[in-house]
């Protein structure tokens, strides 16, 4: 396995942390979303898997903001999803590239304002079979009555339903791992089942692995 650093021409995209990736396999594009740079502009930049050149996308409608996020690539609606680190729930179309905002029902996923910033569920995937994201691993901080931060850690998981725009509250049988944060998670859309590994609990650093 040999790692190969690409020097590409085109519009290059400027330096950011925690950025997301998505492959659209139709079109053989790579879309860069998300993620926090010191140049603030609300650009969609892709890679051309073809031409092997960055490029611009033009978009419409109401572009989402920088931050940490999830995004999904949806075969069924020829579309893009993301979450954003406030959790707004933003759509791409790939076909006419325009960007739809949804303001779900329901009560969605509560986030964590580290440094004054939203911070994003540990985990979050595409179950397509249900039509829905899924986001786990939410944490709450607090300041409690002597000036300390308190950390609670929510153990639900959080359904988005791409046809209701809904979000609902899960209950899982079988008992939710404790490690909510810094935890890693894969998913297997053809098995339709998931693993996650490892975080912070209460107790320390796990070395858990939990079937989903």
């Amino acid at each position: 396995v040999d790692w190969l650093q690409l020097h590409l021409p085109g519009p290059t995209p400027p330096p950011r942390s925690s950025p997301c990736l998505v492959l659209d396999p139709v079109r053989k594009l790579v879309y860069v979303l998300g993620g926090t740079s010191d140049v603030e502009e609300s650009v969609l930049y892709a890679l051309n898997l073809k031409t092997f050149r960055w490029q611009i996308v033009p978009t419409t409608g109401p572009f989402p903001p920088s931050g940490r996020c999830f995004a999904f690539y949806d075969e069924a609606r020829d579309a893009v999803w993301m979450v954003a680190s406030d959790v707004t729930v933003y759509r791409l179309d790939l076909s006419s590239h325009q960007w739809t905002a949804y303001q779900p029902t329901g009560e969605p996923p509560p986030i964590s304002y580290g440094e004054s910033k939203p911070t994003l569920p540990a985990v979050g995937f595409l179950d397509a079979r249900r039509n829905r994201l899924l986001l786990y691993g939410c944490f709450i901080v607090s300041e409690n009555e002597s000036g300390r931060l308190d950390y609670t850690r929510v153990r639900d998981f959080f359904s988005f339903g791409l046809d209701t725009h809904e979000w609902r509250t899960l209950d899982c049988s079988g008992g939710c791992p404790t490690e909510v944060y810094m935890t890693a998670f894969a998913y297997m859309s053809s098995l339709d089942r998931g693993y996650l590994f490892g975080g912070l609990a209460q107790e320390g650093v796990s070395s858990k692995i939990c079937l989903l």
